[in-house]
């Protein structure tokens, strides 16, 4: 974490993989959050700007710096590893369990599959917020990510003429004052810049104003592509990026495109053709809302199967089978009782003869089935997940993103 003394942001996270220690050439990827998801409020010219609990403590449904900056580097904790994962984790929660703010959800719910919380009578399907594992494409593709911290939505000076010039000065100060980067000679190359959501605005005006020093974007369902937005004074995308194509830069956007969708996320004027358009048409279906007119179909989406998971196969959980049988020195007592709830209320369910399908629209009424309350999380699952590889593993869309910019 370092500080930039001249307002705007103030602070900047800078993360090194170890597979950088020792190059020279230093490949840095701008990520900008959007201030809806990791955007917090923090005097810019003062200690105070430094100190402020915004960076470390999270309040209710405002995340701090800290908290979005886990959620984008960390990967989704895989079944297998929750085991050997909950000791340490139950003993962090325990050391902060008296500090102020929001605690640390239940480890399972870090994992692909969405949770449901029990409350009068019903389940009320969990904001998906499973972290995005941005961490392992980095490493691979040997990039430093730098993040300004956006204050409220405004990243003042990090749009403006010069991006490189303060990016080159971080890693250098790094270089100078520690003992991470240890090669002789360091070379800092064109930026790649990222944006998410709402800081597609911020990333658009910054591409516009360094376009030399540009190499690329990656864009996740960006807004301000084709329209303006609550800040009118933020460049477009289908303003900069034919400039940019034309310089040779690459584009990445990972977005819906179909069904009405390339209006809003892709750029107008710009063929499709000469963008990065992710996830492929063979996979795009990984991204359909579900259909009301079908019943569950497991084998049609991942996406909807790691949505009902929790509903229609608990049983073969073995996550939540290890919860739900808590024995011995490891017991994390409130997410036992918490899933002791929602078991009940779907073994109710299954009592009044509801089927899978009636057992989805009970739980997944009309209003989660709509982008404004997130809840059909495939505005977030986009930024976490991706489409099959050669060998049939999951690549994120991050690093095919990178893999093809190159």
């Amino acid at each position: 974490m370092l500080a930039a003394l001249r307002g705007t942001p103030l602070v900047w996270y800078v993360v090194v993989p170890q597979t950088v220690f020792d190059s020279g050439d230093i490949q840095p990827n701008v990520l900008v959050f959007p201030a809806d998801y990791g955007g917090v409020s923090y005097v810019q010219d003062r200690m105070e700007g430094l100190t402020a609990s915004a960076h470390d403590t999270s309040v209710e449904r405002v995340q701090c710096g800290g908290q979005t900056l886990f959620s984008f580097l960390d990967r989704p904790v895989a079944d297998a590893d929750y085991g050997a994962l909950i000791g340490p984790y139950l003993a962090l929660t325990e050391r902060y369990k008296n500090r102020p703010g929001n605690k640390p959800p239940a480890l399972h719910h870090l994992r692909e599959a969405l949770g449901y919380t029990a409350g009068g009578g019903r389940l009320t399907p969990d904001f998906w917020a499973v972290p995005f594992g941005f961490e392992d494409a980095l490493e691979r593709r040997r990039q430093v990510l730098v993040i300004p911290q956006v204050n409220g939505g405004d990243i003042g000076f990090a749009k403006a003429t010069g991006l490189k010039q303060i990016v080159a000065s971080a890693v250098f100060t790094i270089y100078t004052q520690g003992s991470v980067l240890t090669y002789e000679k360091l070379d800092i190359k064109p930026l790649i810049l990222t944006c998410y959501s709402e800081s597609g605005g911020n990333v658009f005006t910054a591409a516009r104003n360094n376009q030399k020093d540009v190499r690329a974007l990656v864009c996740f369902e960006p807004q301000y592509m084709n329209a303006k937005g609550e800040d009118k004074s933020l460049a477009l995308g289908k303003d900069v990026i034919p400039s940019l194509l034309r310089s040779g830069g690459k584009v990445a956007i990972i977005a819906r495109r179909k069904n009405g969708w390339d209006g809003k996320y892709l750029p107008t004027g710009v063929r499709p053709s000469d963008l990065i358009l992710l996830p492929d048409d063979a996979n795009y279906t990984l991204l359909d809302y579900p259909d009301a007119s079908k019943p569950y179909d497991p084998a049609r989406s991942p996406v909807l199967a790691r949505r009902y998971s929790r509903l229609l196969k608990g049983k073969s959980d073995k996550v939540l089978d290890a919860i739900l049988g808590s024995s011995g020195n490891v017991v994390d007592l409130p997410s036992v009782q918490q899933e002791l709830k929602v078991e009940a209320i779907i073994v109710d369910l299954r009592k009044r003869g509801l089927t899978d399908e009636q057992l989805i629209k009970n739980v997944f009424t009309p209003e989660f089935n709509a982008d404004p309350l997130g809840g059909y999380f495939t505005h977030n699952f986009i930024v976490a997940s991706g489409q099959p590889g050669s060998g049939g593993e999951t690549v994120r869309f991050f690093e095919l993103a990178l893999a093809k910019i190159g």
